[in-house]
Order: structure tokens, then C-alpha cells, then sequence
């Protein structure tokens, strides 16, 4: 969780009103309908967000997408996931070394890619936040669409996905066979290179 408070209980209220809930069974079935954004993560990355919603520490990071729009939908191809940091149910912060090389790898590299942060609601966090963000979590969120309209934020849980956006998104799996699955780790890997060597640099 993020650590303040929403201002008060109509911006809570509003931002309530932006959250998507997916439960794993419903992801995991690829039975989740599309909606105005779609966020379409390879099957093969789908293990992660499992392992880190149920490790005791909670977890912070970011997707980097590919946009494809289609039929009056968008849909954001996860290419690439980073953990930036860890904490607890108090307080996630990101390591301002992995958040800086991120962002100048986004500014030099990144053209076109779309930027997706995450964080983790764990085992560890309790059970009555499986299903839902914090009001540190809203506060944190309230400021970065204040910044940004387009901003994205997903929270991954034991249980559940869910997805905070003005527009109404969608987590969903992309069905694939293993020449697709083969293409996706190697864009993968081909990010995770680049990024290594930002990091390097710091």
C-alpha cells in the first residue's frame, strides 16, 4: 500500500468509481470481456503476478506496453514488467535508481510504449485487501491522474487484478501458442537487456 490519504470522500468516492476487479479464475479462464482499454499480459508472464501477491512483502513496479488500437478499443501488449521496490502494508517505495534509470530508458527508448505501474496488495498485507485499493493507495493514484489523465495503475493480489483508469480497462491474458509465447519472452529479455544497462549506468 501507499502510504496518505485521500483528500476527502468525494475524491474517494470518484476514484472508486474508476476501479475495475478481475478474479483470477475469471483471468486465469480468459473469460474477461473487453472494455475501452485492455491490458493483455502473455500467458507466460502471468506466473509472476501470482508469485509476487503471495510473498510477504508487498511490491511496487511498472509494465511497459506496445498500443494497439482496434474495432474503437486500445489494447496495451505488456512487453515488459520491473519491480522498482518493495515494502509494507504501511509503505512502498521504489528504489530512485531503478525509478530514474526506468524513466530515462522510457525517454530515450521507449517512443510509442505506454507506461503501466503496479503495485501489490500480499499475503502478508491481510485478507480484506484482496479486493481492493487503499486510501493511501487512491491518494498516491489521485495525484498521478492529476498529472496525467491517461495514467494506468493495476494491483495485483492473492485473488484478484484489479485496474484503476479514467476509462474503464481491462486485465486480460492473450491466448497464444508456443511460437508467441517464444516471441513475447524474447521481447521480454530484449527490455530487460536495455534496462540492465541503464541501471548499470546509474
Amino acid at each position: 500500500m501507499f502510504e496518505k490519504k485521500v483528500g476527502g470522500a468525494s475524491e474517494k468516492q470518484e476514484l472508486a468509481g474508476m476501479v475495475r476487479s478481475f478474479s483470477r479464475a475469471d483471468v486465469e479462464g480468459f473469460s474477461v470481456p473487453e472494455l475501452e482499454r485492455n491490458i493483455v499480459l502473455p500467458a507466460g508472464f502471468y506466473q509472476a503476478t501470482a508469485q509476487i501477491a503471495r510473498a510477504e512483502r508487498e511490491s511496487r513496479g511498472v509494465m511497459l506496453a506496445s498500443v494497439v488500437r482496434s474495432e474503437g478499443k486500445d489494447f496495451y501488449v505488456v512487453e515488459y514488467m520491473q519491480t522498482l521496490g518493495y515494502g509494507d502494508k504501511v509503505s512502498v517505495f521504489p528504489s530512485e535508481e531503478k525509478r530514474q534509470a526506468f524513466i530515462k530508458m522510457m525517454q530515450e527508448r521507449g517512443m510509442g510504449m505506454k507506461l503501466v505501474e503496479y503495485h501489490s496488495h500480499t499475503v502478508g498485507t491481510g485478507s480484506i485487501w484482496r479486493n481492493r485499493f487503499s486510501d493511501g493507495d487512491f491518494y498516491t493514484i489521485e495525484k498521478m491522474l492529476a498529472k496525467n489523465p491517461d495514467y494506468m495503475h493495476v494491483l495485483f493480489t492473492p485473488t484478484n487484478i484489479l485496474t484503476l483508469s479514467q476509462k474503464a480497462a481491462a486485465f486480460k491474458l492473450a491466448r497464444g501458442n508456443q511460437d508467441a509465447l517464444a516471441a513475447a519472452m524474447e521481447k521480454f529479455e530484449s527490455w530487460q537487456e536495455v534496462f540492465s544497462t541503464y541501471s548499470s549506468k546509474g
